[in-house]
C-alpha cells in the first residue's frame, strides 16, 4: 500500500532527525498542523515545505515518484553545520512541567535561536507562547500573542518583580502571567495582559515547580 504524503513527510523528518513541531516552526506552518495533515497540502503549504527542507523531492512527497531526496551536486551535498549557539527553544507547552522544574529539563531543545542581549547563561532559553491571554489591545507592542517566542530566565520567587510578567512550570504547562501579591498565605495572583476576556486566579506556590521571568518577545510574520 503507498504511504499518503502524511506518512512520507514523517518518514522524511525522522530520517533527518528533525522533530514535527520543530519543522512546522522552521516551515511556518501552524502548530500541528503535519498531525492534522489529512491529504496533499495546499500550494502555498507545499511550497512552504519545500522552502524549509530543499532536499525533499517534491515528486516523492505529492505523488510517491522516485527517491525521497533530491539528486545534488557534490558542492550542494555538503552537510550544513548545525547551530549550536544561542539559546535553547522548547517548543512542548508541558516543558519543565515536571517537579525538576525548568532546569531539570534544559536539555535536548527543539532548535537554538539568537536573541540579542541574552546570553545562553544556562538558565535562559526560549518557550512558544499559547492562546490570547497576554495579548495586549491597547499597547501591542507589550503584548505575547500566540505563538510568539518568549525568552525566558529561571529565577527564585523571594524577591518577585509584582507586576511582571513570569512563565511558571505547573502539571498543567508552562502558562505565562503578571504576579501579584495574593491575601492568601502561600498564594500568588495570575492575572492576564487581556484581563477583560481572561480573568484573574490564585495558584498557590507550592504547585508551581518553577518560576521565570519574562525578558524577551520574539515574534515572526510570515508573509509568504
Amino acid at each position: 500500500m503507498q504511504l499518503t504524503v502524511k506518512q512520507r513527510l514523517v518518514q522524511y523528518l525522522k530520517y533527518k532527525k528533525i522533530g514535527q513541531n520543530r519543522f512546522e516552526s522552521l516551515a511556518g506552518l501552524s502548530n500541528g498542523y503535519i498531525s492534522n495533515l489529512k491529504t496533499s497540502p495546499s500550494v502555498d503549504k507545499a511550497e512552504k515545505i519545500f522552502v524549509a527542507a530543499p532536499d525533499l523531492n517534491r515528486d516523492w512527497l505529492l505523488r510517491g515518484e522516485g527517491e525521497m531526496l533530491n539528486v545534488m551536486n557534490e558542492l550542494e551535498s555538503i552537510p550544513t553545520p548545525a547551530v549550536e549557539s544561542g539559546l535553547p527553544v522548547y517548543e512542548d507547552a508541558y516543558f519543565g512541567c515536571s517537579p525538576g522544574g525548568f532546569m531539570g529539563a534544559l536539555k535536548d531543545a527543539d532548535a537554538r535561536m539568537a536573541v540579542p542581549g541574552l546570553a545562553d547563561d544556562g538558565r535562559t532559553f526560549v518557550v512558544r507562547a499559547r492562546g490570547e491571554s497576554m495579548v495586549n489591545r491597547d499597547n501591542p507592542s507589550r503584548s505575547i500573542p500566540d505563538g510568539a517566542y518568549v525568552a525566558i530566565q529561571k529565577t527564585a520567587l523571594s524577591t518577585p518583580l509584582w507586576g511582571e510578567a513570569y512563565a511558571l512550570a505547573t502539571d498543567d504547562g508552562c502558562i505565562i502571567k503578571r504576579l501579584y501579591p495574593s491575601e492568601r498565605e502561600g498564594c500568588v495572583r495570575c492575572v492576564s495582559i487581556n484581563a477583560d476576556e481572561f480573568p484573574a486566579f490564585e495558584l498557590r506556590t507550592d504547585e508551581i515547580h518553577d518560576f521565570g521571568l519574562v525578558k524577551a518577545v520574539i515574534t515572526v510574520a510570515i508573509w509568504r
